[in-house]
């Protein structure tokens, strides 16, 4: 994207392998969903399994992907 940051690492998927039309927030022992479809939506999850599944699911998905600088 153009306005991209310096301090911003970016990635981005082979075009048709992920669609997202929301976010998901890790942070603490919490994942946040949030939806834009429509009405905006967040669910909140306080859960430190589920957190750490996302971490590793995250941290699999930013290898798998190409990073752009």
């Amino acid at each position: 994207p153009a306005n991209q940051r310096e301090h911003v690492k970016y990635c981005k998927f082979p075009k048709g392998t992920i669609n997202f039309s929301g976010d998901i927030w890790i942070y603490d022992d919490r994942i946040a969903f949030v939806s834009f479809v429509g009405k905006v939506v967040t669910v909140i999850i306080e859960n430190k399994a589920f957190a750490d599944t996302a971490r590793a699911l995250f941290e699999s998905a930013w290898r798998m992907c190409n990073i752009k600088k």
